[in-house]
């Protein structure tokens, strides 16, 4: 755990090298003390014994760009004791060196023994395959033989790792230059989005950096790509060709290059294939036929339609849709171009989310059985972040209001307002949408709430702040929510009882003799009813001589099976109290709940034994004249709540 968190620490670091960092931010970061703060640095800066890693002053600690590389290089070499980190060492020799490599280089490089390197070897051997690599051997020298093309695949390949946020850890013995990652990544930015309207996320943004660092390394050791077979000039009108061009004069004139018109041809596929023309923002689903085939449109609809009818799912909201068709179509051309995208979190997801990587495979395979588009397990992986991402969202923002954010953008004094908002209402409030002013229009960006800077005629519910939040804002903004999550709650509260509570599994003062007669004609009514199985009767005897569930004037069976196959709940009144046990009870509730249904009772349950847990309520209850009734006065009752 200590050495995770140091190597958390120096992640975080090495992406902000060269600046200054508080001690109390990197201890928010890791959730530790500065004290312990103090000491993984201690640790990180006795690996370097000629030179200081990270230095501390009146500011907090500084990372020094420079030394960086001094330290992965000895840490390199200390790691070095297992055959995968022996294995990527020698092959990111081989694939940087032009004559090969010695064997006994190797061996006293890694103070191991020349039959453990032939081992090893035979591993790499394999490894290689999988790029249309080998391995050629004379005498001692080895050297890796191939495409060129491949070469930088399986250069691309070593330097990122099983991360997200990647920043070049391992690539010591891999490149000769420095390279500023994020700065590096923060240019090609600018000049793809700011300055020739492209869109990327974080996961193909680093893709083209990728592409580029590896591309300057090679070009720098004297190897470059020669290809005759395309010409560049049929795509001079595209956006994607002009960022290409404008990105290959910077890398020329910043690391002193020259990039021939194979390069620029690749870079121009790589460019292609990890940015988009749509913004995404300004794509929803009433327009979205204006930026997209309406083939990808099908295709996404009806595939998400499969998934929801095979896995049993809620319908996949309009703002997920849309972001999913955009992802097939890029998909697809990326398919149709053949180009190939790394996903660093391929082997995590399969591993550590497998119903949702699940979803993804189903939808690979029809994706393959009706349009014979075969993806790698790259693009599975991305589809899954996909689904992932829709469930991670719905989870944590169902019980949250929505809320579209407009301003009047003066030099992006909004964006301040917007973290005080998100920071404030961050357990309450789900910030939806954040559109300038000139963007929104009503009835296509829906939400709970809206939080404006310009008073407008809204349809829905909103409060007007001012361009500097005040306290006042503040405390409009938070009665609005509470209000709202009232309103939801309840609407919430009154569709799950409607759905629950069955009408005919509901009794107004029943017969039953005692609380074994009640549970025999109860249980038996929802096995009738093909609620629950035959053995439902018997679960429930089972779980009452256990225990008792009478309490208060309430008594609450239910079985601890899975007896049940349509979630219910089955309610018998009696004005007058009937025995239970020892007790004497006002209502019966039978409770039959099975896993589809147990995740979205849990919490109505806890509200009914509230609700319940008050004598007042439960006579109240009681006295309902019939099922109609019985269900105003519940719904009443739990709203209140």
């Amino acid at each position: 755990m200590e050495e995770n968190r140091q190597n958390l620490l120096l992640e975080y670091m090495v992406k902000k090298s060269d600046t200054w960092i508080k001690a109390q931010t990197l201890a928010d970061k890791l959730n530790v003390s500065t004290r312990q703060i103090r000491k993984y640095i201690a640790a990180i800066n006795d690996v370097c014994d000629d030179c200081i890693l990270i230095k501390s002053g009146p500011k907090g600690y500084y990372l020094i760009g420079d030394n960086y590389f001094s330290y992965r290089e000895k840490t390199d070499h200390q790691r070095a004791d297992t055959p995968q980190t022996r294995q990527n060492y020698i092959m990111q020799k081989l694939v940087a060196s032009q004559n090969g490599y010695d064997v006994f280089d190797f061996s006293d490089e890694l103070h191991i023994s020349i039959p453990t390197i032939e081992n090893d070897l035979k591993n790499i051997r394999k490894t290689l395959q999988s790029f249309q690599l080998s391995l050629k051997r004379k005498k001692n020298n080895i050297c890796i033989v191939g495409d060129e093309r491949a070469k930088r695949s399986l250069m691309r390949n070593m330097i990122m790792p099983d991360s997200y946020n990647f920043a070049l850890k391992d690539e010591v013995q891999l490149l000769t230059l420095h390279y500023h990652f994020w700065d590096l990544r923060k240019n090609i930015l600018q000049i793809l989005i700011q300055e020739n309207d492209l869109f990327s996320n974080d996961y193909t943004l680093n893709n083209i950096a990728l592409h580029v660092i590896v591309m300057i390394e090679r070009i720098r050791n004297g190897v470059t790509l020669e290809d005759n077979e395309h010409d560049i000039r049929t795509f001079q009108n595209s956006e994607q060709y002009n960022s290409a061009k404008q990105l290959a004069q910077y890398l020329s004139s910043t690391y002193d290059i020259q990039i021939n018109n194979a390069e620029l041809y690749y870079l121009l596929v790589t460019i292609s294939n990890n940015t988009t023309i749509i913004d995404p923002n300004a794509v929803n689903i009433e327009n979205i036929d204006k930026f997209i085939d309406q083939k990808y449109i099908n295709i996404g609809e009806n595939v998400l339609d499969k998934v929801v009818q095979t896995y049993h799912l809620d319908p996949f909201d309009n703002d997920f849709k849309v972001r999913f068709i955009i992802h097939i179509n890029n998909l697809f051309n990326r398919v149709q171009s053949g180009y190939l995208v790394k996903n660093p979190l391929t082997n995590k997801l399969k591993g550590t989310y497998p119903l949702i990587y699940d979803i993804a495979v189903f939808i690979a395979q029809e994706f393959e059985n009706d349009y014979q588009v075969h993806l790698t397990e790259d693009e599975i992986a991305f589809i899954a972040l996909h689904i992932g991402g829709y469930f991670e969202n719905s989870l944590h923002n169902q019980n949250k209001v929505s809320c579209i954010f407009i301003y009047a953008d003066y030099y992006g004094i909004y964006k301040k307002t917007v973290e005080k908002i998100s920071n404030l209402f961050s357990d309450t409030l789900h910030l939806k949408y954040i559109i300038s002013l000139t963007q929104y229009q009503q009835g296509i960006y829906k939400a709970d709430l809206i939080i404006s800077a310009i008073d407008m005629n809204f349809n829905d519910r909103y409060v007007i702040i001012d361009p500097f939040l005040t306290d006042e804002n503040i405390d409009n903004i938070r009665k609005s929510t509470n209000h709202i999550l009232q309103v939801n709650r309840s609407q919430a509260l009154k569709s799950y009882l409607h759905n629950f509570v069955k009408p005919d599994l509901f009794y107004k003062n029943p017969d039953f003799k005692d609380k074994f007669d009640a549970i025999e004609k109860m249980t038996k009514m929802a096995i009738d009813q093909g609620f629950a199985l035959d053995s439902l009767t018997e679960s429930v005897f089972q779980r009452e001589g256990l225990s008792d569930t009478g309490f208060n004037g309430v008594a609450i069976p239910h079985s601890l099976r899975e007896d049940v196959l349509t979630g219910f709940l089955s309610f018998a009144i009696c004005e007058t109290p009937m025995t239970w046990g020892e007790k004497s009870v006002y209502i019966v509730l039978l409770i039959g709940v099975n896993s589809a249904s147990r995740k979205v009772f849990t919490g109505v349950f806890d509200i009914l034994v509230e609700v319940l847990s008050e004598m007042q309520n439960v006579k109240e209850l009681a006295y309902a004249r019939d099922y109609d009734d019985f269900l105003e006065k519940l719904i009443t009752l739990t709203t209140k709540i």
